[in-house]
């Protein structure tokens, strides 16, 4: 679990046991570095699914989209990254909008938009 931002909330988690890391708050590309360390430790441990919860994020930096998409690259299925997002955070479109080729994102990528 990371320390506590300066308003005392805290806003990466991680639960290894269930493979879910959640993200709090406005998510910028200042917690790239954090949110692929977690990410990385999770598909090292191997468990088929790795699911990000942003149904606390008021913000999604673009860096961060480009960290999800490459950790799904690296994974095999049956493995999937599941990203739970907001709609308003628009996810599906904007890794139609940032991949070259939005035909060919990785098929372990999945984007459950409530």
């Amino acid at each position: 679990m990371d320390a506590p931002s300066l308003n005392g909330s805290t806003p990466v988690k991680i639960d290894p046991d269930t493979a879910t890391v959640w993200l709090y708050g406005h998510a910028t590309g200042a917690r790239k570095a954090t949110v692929t360390q977690h990410l990385a430790t999770l598909l090292c441990h191997g468990q088929d699914d790795i699911v990000v919860d942003l149904s606390g994020a008021a913000g999604l930096s673009n860096s961060l989209v480009d960290v999800f998409v490459a950790i799904a690259c690296l994974m095999e299925p049956p493995r999937r990254l599941i990203l739970r997002a907001p709609a308003s955070l628009a996810l599906t479109q904007r890794l139609t909008t940032r991949s070259r080729r939005p035909d060919a994102l990785p098929p372990t990528l999945i984007v459950r938009e409530e």
